[in-house]
Formats: C-alpha cells, sequence, structure tokens
C-alpha cells in the first residue's frame, strides 16, 4: 500500500455510486461513516496477448470462422 487518505473518500464513493448505481452512495451505515481511499502499487503487471513491450502494434489475428481467443470458445 502506498497511501491512505479520508481527504475525499466521501465524494469519491459518491461519484462511484453515481456511475454505477445511476443515484447518490445509500449510505446504509449511516453518513457518520468514515470512508478511507487506499492507493496501492502493483508488484506485477500479467496480460495475455500483448508483446512484453506493452502495446501490441496490431490487433490479433485468429483463423476465418473461429470465434476469437480460444477462451471465448463459440458463442453461436
Amino acid at each position: 500500500m502506498v497511501r491512505t487518505s479520508t481527504e475525499g473518500a466521501a465524494e469519491h464513493i459518491d461519484q462511484l455510486a453515481q456511475r454505477y448505481l445511476g443515484g447518490p452512495y445509500p449510505w446504509f451505515g449511516g453518513r457518520d461513516q468514515v470512508r478511507i481511499i487506499l492507493t496501492i502499487e502493483p508488484d506485477r503487471v500479467r496480460s495475455m496477448g500483448r508483446r512484453r513491450s506493452g502495446v501490441s502494434a496490431e490487433p490479433p489475428q485468429y483463423p476465418a470462422g473461429s470465434a476469437g481467443p480460444p477462451c471465448l470458445g463459440r458463442l453461436g
């Protein structure tokens, strides 16, 4: 963990609620709750289908008639 802060945390939860719930945060335990923001730093980042340098220049190409990456299987 890099940092913890209560500054702006109540406003942050309200912004997230507006985005994902479509309205203000319901404050189930009452408005006097103390909210904190935890800032973390990853030890490492892994991704699939990308070059080691980060972003591949071209999107991956899959055989004609396939459903895309093997993990998706056939959806239709």
